[in-house]
C-alpha cells in the first residue's frame, strides 16, 4: 500500500475504533434505554413518547450538524497542521452559530408546543407539558452534536465515545428512577432531559481539555469573516438535514392524523431500533469527514480516486454484513428489547434496514461531496429527493388502508424512495463534480454478498421455528440471535472471497490499518486468513 494512503488509513482506523469501542457500549446503554421506556409505558404510552420525540426531531431538523461537519472539516485540517490559532478562531466562529441557534430552536418548539397539542393534533392525546418539555432537550441535542463533532475533528473520538456513553448511563439512570415512581410518558422524556444536560456538559468539558493540548485555552470575538466562513460552510447542510430528519419526523406527525396510537408506538420501536444501527454507519459516517479531507492533505491527486473508492468499500464490509442481521432477526431482536406486545414493531424494523442498506453507498458519496466542500450541491440534491419523498409520503399514508399499511407506507416513502433517490443524485453528482469512477461491480458483487448472506441466515431463522415448541420463546430468541451472529461471521467472509470482493491488497490494507487496535487487529487477521482459505485472494477487477 502506497506509504500517503496507509498513513490515512491508520489515522482514520485510530478515530474509528474508539468510537466503534464506545458506540458498542452506547447500543447497550440506548438499548437498555429503549427496553426501559418501551416495557414499562406499553405501545399506547409509548406512542405518544414517540410523537414528543417525533415532534422535536422535527422542530430540531436542522439540529447541530451543519455546524458540526464544519467544525469536524476544518479542525480536520487545523490539526493535521497544529495551527493551534485556526483552531481556536474555528472553535469561536461555530459556537457563535452553535448557541443561538440552539435557544431560537428551543423557543420555537416550547411555542408551539401548544398548539401541537390543541389544536393541530387534540386526537393524539399528547400533553402540551410533554411536548414543551421535549423541546428543551433541543438546545442540548445541539450542543452536543457540534461539540462531539468537534472532538472528532481535534483527533480525540475517544473523548467522544467517553461522553456518549456516559450520557446514555446519565439517561438511563435517571428514565428508571423517573419511571419507577410513576411519572409515566413525562417522566422518560424528564429523564432523557437530564441525562443529556449531564452527558453535554461532559462533553464541553472534553472539548477544552482537547483544544488544550494543542496550546493554551483562550477566549476570542470570533471575526465577522469566521462567523461567514462557517455560516456559509452550514446553512447548506444544515437545510439538507432538515430535508432528511424533518421528513421523517414529519412522517410520524403526519401519521398522527390517520392512525391509533399503539400503532405509532409500534412505529416508534422500530425507529429506536434504527437508531442503534444509526449507531453503527452514522459513527463510521462520521469519521469519514476528517479522514476525506486528510486524504485530501496527504494524496497525490491522481491516487485520490483509489482511495476514495476504498474508504467506502471498508465502510461497506463493515456496515453491510450488521444491517443484513438486524433485517433478519428484527423479530427475536425486538421481542427481547421491547416484548411481544410490538406485534408489528419487528415488520417496520425489517423494512426500515433494508432501505438503510439501500442508502449508504449514498451516505457514504453524501459524505466525499461534503469533504471537498460541495455543501450547495448536496442541498440541491437532497432538495430534489425530499420533494419526490414528501410526495410519496402524503400519498401513500393517504391511500393506504388500515393503521399498519399506512405506517408500511411511510416507511416506503421515506426508506424506500427516498433513499433511492437520494443516492442517485449523489453518485451522479460526484461523478459530474470531480469525475470519480466509483467501483460499482466491486460494490455490486459485495451487495450481493449481502442478499447471500441475507437468505442463508433467514433460512436458519425459518428452521429454528420448529423448535418452538421445544423451548421457550426467550430461549428460542436468544438462540436465534446468537446462531445468527456466529453465521454472519462464518459465513460472510467466505462469501466475500467467493464473490472476489476482496483483493490481496485489501487484505494487506486492512491488516497494517488495524494491527495496532486492540483486540480488533488479531480478530481482522484471524478472519481474513479464514477468507483465504476459500479462495485464493487474487486481485480482483475493480468495474
Amino acid at each position: 500500500m502506497d506509504g500517503e494512503v496507509e498513513t490515512v488509513g491508520v489515522t482514520a482506523a485510530k478515530r474509528l475504533y474508539p468510537l466503534l469501542i464506545g458506540q458498542t457500549l452506547a447500543i447497550v446503554f440506548t438499548a437498555l434505554v429503549l427496553i426501559t421506556v418501551a416495557r414499562l409505558l406499553t405501545p399506547g404510552p409509548y406512542g405518544l413518547y414517540s410523537f414528543a420525540f417525533g415532534y422535536q426531531a422535527f422542530i430540531d431538523g436542522v439540529s447541530a450538524w451543519g455546524i458540526g461537519i464544519y467544525l469536524a472539516r476544518e479542525l480536520s485540517t487545523h490539526s493535521y497542521k497544529k495551527d493551534f490559532d485556526s483552531i481556536i478562531s474555528t472553535i469561536m466562529s461555530g459556537f457563535a452559530l452553535v448557541i443561538p441557534l440552539a435557544i431560537i430552536l428551543t423557543v420555537i418548539g416550547v411555542a408551539l408546543s401548544g398548539y401541537v397539542a390543541n389544536a393541530w393534533f387534540p386526537g393524539v392525546g399528547v400533553s402540551q407539558f410533554s411536548l414543551q418539555a421535549v423541546s428543551l432537550i433541543t438546545f442540548f441535542i445541539v450542543l452536543q452534536g457540534s461539540t462531539n463533532q468537534a472532538l472528532i475533528g481535534l483527533k480525540k473520538s475517544s473523548y467522544y465515545a467517553f461522553s456518549s456513553v456516559l450520557t446514555d448511563i446519565m439517561q438511563l439512570l435517571f428514565v428508571i428512577i423517573l419511571l419507577e415512581n410513576g411519572y409515566g410518558v413525562n417522566g422518560a422524556i424528564i429523564g432523557m432531559l437530564l441525562g443529556l444536560a449531564i452527558g453535554t456538559m461532559i462533553s464541553v468539558y472534553f472539548l477544552y481539555i482537547a483544544i488544550s493540548k494543542y496550546g493554551k485555552f483562550r477566549f476570542e470575538m470570533p471575526t465577522r469573516k469566521g462567523i461567514m466562513g462557517a455560516w456559509n460552510f452550514s446553512l447548506p447542510i444544515a437545510a439538507n438535514n432538515f430535508l432528511n430528519n424533518g421528513m421523517q419526523n414529519f412522517g410520524i406527525l403526519l401519521l398522527g392524523l390517520f392512525v391509533a396510537t399503539s400503532m405509532i408506538g409500534n412505529y416508534g420501536a422500530a425507529l429506536k431500533g434504527l437508531s442503534l444501527l444509526a449507531l453503527v454507519y452514522g459513527t463510521v459516517s462520521a469519521v469519514q469527514i476528517p479522514t476525506f479531507s486528510d486524504v485530501t492533505q496527504a494524496t497525490k491527486t491522481e491516487k485520490l480516486n483509489n482511495t476514495y473508492n476504498k474508504v467506502i468499500l471498508y465502510s461497506l464490509l463493515v456496515t453491510v454484513p450488521i444491517l443484513v442481521y438486524i433485517t433478519v432477526f428484527s423479530a427475536p431482536g425486538l421481542y427481547l428489547m421491547v416484548s411481544g406486545a410490538y406485534a408489528t414493531a419487528p415488520l417496520f424494523l425489517s423494512l426500515i434496514a433494508i432501505g438503510s442498506l439501500l442508502n449508504l453507498f449514498g451516505v457514504y458519496v453524501g459524505q466525499l461531496l461534503i469533504s471537498k466542500g460541495h455543501t450547495k450541491a448536496v442541498l440541491m440534491y437532497n432538495l430534489y429527493s425530499t420533494v419526490i419523498e414528501a410526495l410519496a409520503l402524503v400519498v401513500l399514508v393517504y391511500i393506504m388502508p388500515g393503521d399498519q399499511l399506512k405506517v408500511v407506507g411511510a416507511i416506503i416513502a421515506s426508506f424506500f424512495m427516498g433513499n433511492i433517490a437520494m443516492t442517485f443524485f449523489f453518485v451522479r453528482g460526484a461523478k459530474r463534480l470531480f469525475m470519480i469512477r466509483f467501483e460499482y461491480a466491486r460494490m455490486a458483487r459485495l451487495y450481493t454478498a449481502g442478499i447471500i448472506l441475507g437468505i442463508l441466515l433467514l433460512l436458519w431463522y425459518v428452521t429454528s421455528g420448529f423448535l418452538a415448541g421445544a423451548i421457550g420463546s426467550i430461549a428460542l430468541a436468544v438462540l436465534q440471535l446468537l446462531v445468527g451472529a456466529v453465521l454472519t461471521a462464518v459465513l460472510f467472509p467466505i462469501l466475500l472471497a467467493l464473490m472476489k470482493v476482496i483483493s490481496k491488497e485489501d487484505v494487506q490494507n486492512i491488516k497494517k490499518i488495524t494491527k495496532n487496535m486492540y483486540g480488533v487487529g488479531r480478530v481482522s487477521e484471524l478472519i481474513l486468513e479464514y477468507a483465504s482459505h476459500f479462495v485464493r485472494l487474487e486481485d480482483v477487477p475493480s468495474a
